[in-house]
This record gives structure tokens, C-alpha cells and sequence, in this order.
């Protein structure tokens, strides 16, 4: 999944046409169902995102810290013309 198609304002995406089961119920749904649905969806989301975090947070940092190490060794690159 994209991050454009994730940070889609939810009010935004077309639901499509109601479900025809829905149509013949004799009681209604909660008015708070689809609130209290895409309340459990962003929670998931938020938790997808924040374990993405936990491993390519320290990967990252890794990657910088070895790269520092091989910059300081590295022989210093003289900037001026001949």
C-alpha cells in the first residue's frame, strides 16, 4: 500500500453502492457503526506503522553510525584544483 493511499481522508473514498442485505434489515445499524469501524482501522494502521518503525528506525541508524565509522577512515578528499 502506498503512504499517498494511506493519508486518503476516510470521508473522501467512495463506499459504492450499499450492501442489498443491509437494505432488508428491519433494524437499523448504529449510527456510531461506521465510526467505531474506522476507529478499529486506523488503530491497525497506527500499529502497522509503528512496527514498521521498531525495524527500520534501528536499521537506519545502523546504516549512519557505519557510515560515519567509514567516512572517518576513509583518506580526506582534497577540494582544490590543480
Amino acid at each position: 500500500m502506498s503512504d499517498e493511499s494511506r493519508h486518503v481522508r476516510v470521508d473522501e473514498i467512495d463506499t459504492g453502492e450499499p450492501v442489498a442485505e443491509l437494505l432488508q434489515l428491519q433494524v437499523q445499524p448504529s449510527p456510531r457503526l461506521l465510526e467505531k469501524l474506522r476507529s478499529r482501522i486506523g488503530r491497525r494502521l497506527l500499529a502497522g506503522d509503528l512496527a514498521g518503525l521498531a525495524w527500520q528506525g534501528p536499521i537506519a541508524l545502523l546504516r549512519e553510525f557505519l557510515g560515519l565509522i567509514f567516512q572517518a577512515w576513509s583518506p580526506p578528499v582534497s577540494k582544490e584544483k590543480p
